[in-house]
C-alpha cells in the first residue's frame, strides 16, 4: 500500500489497485466532498467526482429610489389593458334632410298683391303706396288717348312716362315723368314719394315744364293688402302759383278675379295766382285684377259746375311683363 497526496486529499493506493480518497482536516461527509472558502471556486461536485463548471452569478439589481417602481416591474393592480374589438361597419342609409325652412319676412308679405294685380300702384286716378315688382315693364292706356310706359328699377322704385299723341290743329301733346319711391313697402300702413316733371310741347311760344311733388299714405285691411285706402296729394309747382291736388281712394277686393274701386279728387289752389283753377270729381268703377293684365271700368264725375256735366267713363288697362 502507497500513500499519496494531491490537493487536499490523501490517496492511498493498494496492492489490489483500489483507490481510498479522504479529505484532509475536513473529512468528507457520506463520501461526498463539500467546498471550503480556498477550494477551487466555479466548479461543483459531480457524479464520480467529476467536476462541472457553476452558472455565472446574476449581476446584483441596484436599489431603486423610494417611490420609483424597478426597471420592468408593474406598477400595484396594473393589468396590460385589452386591445379594443373592431366592430363590423353597419351600413345605414343616409338621412333625409330636406330644405330649410325660410323664415317669414316682411318682403314676403305683399307677394301676392303685387304679382297678382297689375294696377297694384294706382286706385282710378289716384295713386297708391305700392309699386311694381322689381325689373316689371309695363304699357298702361286710358281711353286709348293717354299712353304711359314704365319700369320698376327695384321693389321699392319706379319710373313711368305719360303723354299723348299731338292734340288739336296746333298739335300739342303733353309729357309727364314721374319717380315714384316707398318708402314704407310693408305692414298695414305704407308710404310713398313721388316728383314729376309734366310739360307742354308744341306751343308757339316753346315748351312749358312745371314740377310736381307729392306723397301718398296706404291703409292696408288685410295682409297681402288687396284691400286698401289711400290719400294722396301732389303740389303742381308752376312758379309762383302753387296748386294741390288732393284725393282720397278706396280698394276693395270682392273676389279673386274683382275688385270694386272709388275715389274722390279735388283741385285746390294756393294763391291768388291760380284762384280760378279749382272743382272736384268723384268715380267709381269695377277692376279685373290679374297677374299680367288688369283692366279698370270706372265712371267720372265732376262736381261743382253750374251745368249738370255729363259722366265720363274712363277705361283703363295695362300690360305688363313679369322678370
Amino acid at each position: 500500500m502507497r500513500l499519496s497526496r494531491i490537493g487536499g486529499m490523501l490517496i492511498c493506493l493498494t496492492s489490489s489497485g483500489e483507490v481510498n480518497a479522504q479529505t484532509d482536516a475536513g473529512a468528507a461527509v457520506d463520501g461526498a466532498p463539500e467546498f471550503t472558502p480556498d477550494s477551487d471556486s466555479g466548479f461543483t461536485p459531480g457524479d464520480g467526482g467529476t467536476q462541472t463548471p457553476a452558472p455565472p452569478a446574476a449581476a446584483p439589481i441596484a436599489p431603486a429610489a423610494p417611490g420609483v417602481a424597478p426597471y420592468g416591474a408593474l406598477a400595484p393592480g396594473y393589468a396590460p389593458r385589452a386591445a379594443p374589438a373592431t366592430p363590423s361597419p353597419v351600413y345605414r342609409p343616409p338621412a333625409f334632410v330636406g330644405p330649410a325652412a325660410q323664415p317669414a319676412t316682411a318682403s314676403s308679405e305683399p307677394s301676392r298683391a303685387r304679382v297678382g294685380d297689375a294696377h297694384l300702384d294706382r286706385v282710378v286716378i289716384q295713386p297708391t303706396a305700392m309699386t311694381q315688382p322689381e325689373g316689371t315693364l309695363y304699357l298702361s292706356t286710358t281711353d286709348i288717348v293717354f299712353l304711359q310706359v314704365g319700369y320698376a328699377f327695384s321693389d321699392s322704385t319706379q319710373l313711368t312716362l305719360t303723354g299723348t299723341p299731338p292734340l288739336g290743329e296746333d298739335a300739342i301733346y303733353p309729357l309727364d315723368l314721374t319717380l315714384k319711391t316707398s318708402v314704407a313697402g310693408h305692414g298695414p300702413v305704407r308710404a310713398a314719394l313721388l316728383g314729376s316733371f309734366t310739360g307742354l310741347f308744341g306751343l308757339e311760344e316753346g315748351g312749358a315744364v312745371v314740377g310736381r311733388a307729392g306723397g301718398v299714405v296706404q291703409l292696408c285691411f288685410d295682409r297681402p293688402c288687396e284691400t286698401s285706402a289711400s290719400l294722396a296729394t301732389t303740389a303742381l309747382l308752376a312758379g309762383p302759383a302753387v296748386i294741390l291736388v288732393p284725393g282720397a281712394g278706396f280698394v276693395w277686393r270682392v273676389a279673386p278675379w274683382a275688385a270694386v274701386l272709388l275715389e274722390a279728387d279735388t283741385l285746390m289752389p294756393i294763391g291768388s295766382e291760380a284762384s280760378e283753377y279749382h272743382g272736384a270729381a268723384i268715380s267709381a268703377g269695377f277692376r279685373l285684377p290679374y297677374r299680367t293684365w288688369a283692366l279698370d271700368l270706372t265712371l267720372l264725375r265732376p262736381l261743382g259746375v253750374d251745368e249738370p256735366p255729363e259722366v265720363l267713363p274712363l277705361l283703363t288697362f295695362t300690360y305688363r311683363v313679369l322678370p
